[in-house]
């Protein structure tokens, strides 16, 4: 097995590897080259002996990791979360307290990974310092959405025979829509969008921002960054690097899950 692709790589790199694969694909030329996984829950140590550069290393793998996770995280939420929004307008069942109760959380939900995801964007351009202005800013416009969804009141939502729909949140540098200082008797009907619709509108255009902008200035930064000389070691098939997850880990690694049996 080839120790540089993702089947070496832990649980939910092995298992949705095609998924990254297909969304994110600059993640595993970058897995492979600064991170690795040593076959017990770990990405490889750096080889240099400066201690910033290990600590800033560390950070880059656990933030690469956790954005991809929760950018998988927001995917599935989204598919999961249309489906049952169909659903409910196909049964013409009409406004319950439960489906009123389930939309609120589903939108909830999906602004909190979609904050997630870009909370690990900022944290690994500006923690592992790789260059903070061509990373972070790619996702800003998203993060802008995230921050007036999270900190305002409850966003306004409306009910008819199509579905639920939300005031359109606010983008970077437009102030139009629905922001965390605004009243709910600003919001006019046009303002509004079906919350299907802008799930996947935005759920879409996260990952394509992610695959085509993020993750390509990612990888520029990051071999900056870290030089030819202090990449992770990576060993060969058979060796460490792609042993399977039967080995003995670290409790405290949260990224290690232990195979029942062992």
């Amino acid at each position: 097995m080839d120790p540089q692709k993702l089947e070496t790589g832990d649980l939910f790199e092995r298992d949705q590897r095609g998924w990254i694969r297909s969304n994110l694909s600059e993640y595993e030329n970058i897995w492979s080259t600064f991170i690795g996984h040593d076959g017990r829950g770990a990405a490889f140590p750096i080889t240099s002996d400066n201690q910033s550069l290990q600590e800033r290393h560390s950070r880059f793998c656990q933030h690469h990791y956790s954005m991809a996770l929760f950018a998988y995280l927001l995917d599935r939420h989204t598919k999961e979360s249309v489906r049952l929004m169909q659903q409910d307008a196909d049964s013409s069942a009409g406004l319950t307290a439960e489906r009123y109760l389930r939309d609120t959380q589903n939108l909830t939900t999906f602004v909190a990974l979609l904050g997630q995801v870009c909370d690990m964007v900022e944290s690994m351009a500006a923690k592992s310092a790789l260059h903070e202005n061509s990373i972070a800013k790619t996702i800003q416009d998203f993060m802008k959405q995230r921050n007036n969804a999270i900190h305002g009141a409850r966003i306004p939502m409306a009910w008819d025979y199509v579905g639920v729909s939300i005031a359109r949140i606010a983008q970077q540098g437009n102030a139009s829509g629905w922001h965390k200082e605004a009243l709910w008797s600003d919001m006019e009907r046009k303002d509004f969008v079906y919350l299907h619709e802008w799930m996947e509108e935005t759920n879409r255009g996260l990952l394509e921002t992610l695959n085509t902008r993020t993750l390509p200035a990612v990888w520029g930064t990051a071999k900056k960054l870290f030089a030819e000389k202090s990449l992770p070691q990576r060993g060969a098939a058979g060796s460490s690097f792609g042993s399977t997850l039967t080995q003995q880990a670290s409790s405290t690694n949260p990224i290690y899950v232990r195979p029942s049996g062992t």
